[in-house]
């Protein structure tokens, strides 16, 4: 037995998350960086739309002080698809060509455009009678330090399924 077959061997590594997170600043992520991304995203879903006839394939954008939000008329999240996005560098967009960054861009372009703050996310996969409503608490997970396990998902109530709808009526997306 030589001496190296004789030393003990450990296993190390890890993915410290608080260290990841607090880095979401200084990677580049520019907030005009993060609004591509998330545009990025909503022109990937329309993409995926093009064997279905919509009347107006839209982004809608809302900004003032209480609140910032994006509607499309996409393709929207499965549960699948809502799981990938939500998991960190896990591309969304495996299966076929995509504008985003693999698996990475929409969290810290949310994180830093709400400032840390709560971001709700609410989508419909096409052609499914049940819709999902997102919560990523960035306070909480950046207060925490931890990312995993910090993002929760459900059905959207009927009330969501309703405002969701009605907007894009509104917007002449339907």
């Amino acid at each position: 037995m030589n001496q190296a077959e004789s030393m003990t061997t450990t296993a190390i590594g890890n993915m410290n998350e608080a260290g990841y997170l607090g880095g979401f600043g200084r990677r580049g992520f520019t907030d005009e960086k993060c609004i591509n991304e998330l545009v990025a995203n909503s022109l990937d879903a329309l993409d995926r739309c093009d064997h279905i006839l919509l009347p107006n394939k839209a982004i809608l954008f809302c900004v003032n002080k209480k609140e910032t939000y994006i509607i499309d008329n996409g393709a929207g999240m499965d549960n699948d698809g809502i799981d990938n996005m939500w998991s960190m560098h896990r591309e969304n967009h495996a299966s076929h060509a995509s504008r985003g960054v693999s698996g990475v861009g929409a969290k810290p372009a949310t994180s830093n455009l709400s400032n840390k703050k709560k971001v709700i996310y609410h989508t419909k996969p096409v052609g499914s009678s049940v819709g999902f409503h997102i919560e990523v608490p960035w306070d909480t997970i950046h207060a925490q330090g931890r990312f995993t396990g910090m993002i929760t998902k459900r059905e959207m109530t009927q009330e969501e399924s309703y405002q969701f709808h009605t907007e894009r009526e509104k917007a002449g997306m339907l």
